[in-house]
């Protein structure tokens, strides 16, 4: 057999086992995705246009790399927490090997005296600070939640550092969301830095191509999501990521593609 076609073959044979390995690997996962999309708040606050865009690029993305996933939009405060609750509770159920990736994308807002952060329901109507306690869920206690199944690895993703305008009568310098600190086994990101504002369209296209790239851990992917919004941005836009994974766990797969190597010259 000629040393070029035996080459091919040994790379092939490398590849597949490769694949294979990597198919294994997911199918002892349970992968659980959960994509909220807000855009058509009905108080004064702005309609996030791009958000229902933003959150198919990153349901796509997941469904491509093996997670069942439920989309959700324009949810009250009562049915955010409703499905919010039930998702938890599903991968609860599914033990310690499910991998839950939760992504939301809307309004979000911290107040201005506690430094807790909400994310808002589309019936939100923000007179008073006080408001987002009635009208949003606290992020910290939906972190405290996820962390509880003690699930392989938990991603909660926020696309929710929005200008809120409804709230400028009392926010004065407060903007974006404050820090939520990450359990073990478990990444938070924010599609911009703490008490800063995003802008839209710009996080979610980039996080979903590095979602579907092979070859690269979860941590790594993230990361390399930062670095692109912040050089697309001249680093006027640069997300956040606390970082808590002890697993290994790989979107697509953890194999770098192989690279065919050149046939000797005959």
């Amino acid at each position: 057999m000629p040393l070029v076609f035996s080459r091919l073959i040994r790379l092939s044979a490398a590849f597949l086992l490769a694949v294979a390995a990597a198919s294994a690997a997911s199918a002892a996962e349970t992968r659980l995705g959960l994509v909220i999309s807000q855009t058509d708040y009905q108080g004064d606050l702005s309609k996030v246009t791009s958000a229902g865009q933003e959150a198919d690029l990153i349901a796509h993305a997941l469904t491509d790399t093996g997670f069942v996933v439920e989309r959700q939009h324009d949810l009250t405060k009562a049915q955010l927490k409703d499905v919010l609750n039930d998702f938890r509770r599903r991968v609860d159920q599914a033990g310690p090997d499910a991998v839950a990736f939760i992504y939301y994308t809307g309004h979000g807002a911290q107040h201005p005296e506690s430094g807790d952060s909400y994310l808002l329901g589309i019936d939100a109507e923000l007179v008073t600070a006080s408001d987002l306690a009635v009208y949003g869920l606290d992020m910290q206690t939906q972190r405290d939640g996820f962390a509880a199944t003690r699930a392989k690895a938990i991603f909660l993703v926020f696309d929710a550092c929005r200008n809120v305008p409804g709230l400028e009568g009392y926010k004065a310098a407060v903007k974006g969301l404050s820090r939520v600190e990450a359990a073990p086994d478990m990444l938070i990101a924010y599609a911009t830095g703490l008490d800063d504002v995003a802008k839209e369209g710009v996080y979610a296209p980039v996080l979903a191509e590095e979602i579907e790239r092979p070859g690269q851990k979860a941590e790594d992917a993230f990361a390399a999501a930062q670095r692109r919004v912040a050089g697309r941005t001249n680093r006027t836009q640069l997300p956040w990521t606390n970082n808590l994974l002890y697993n290994e766990f790989c979107f697509a797969t953890c194999e770098k593609p192989a690279v065919a190597a050149r046939p000797d010259p005959f």
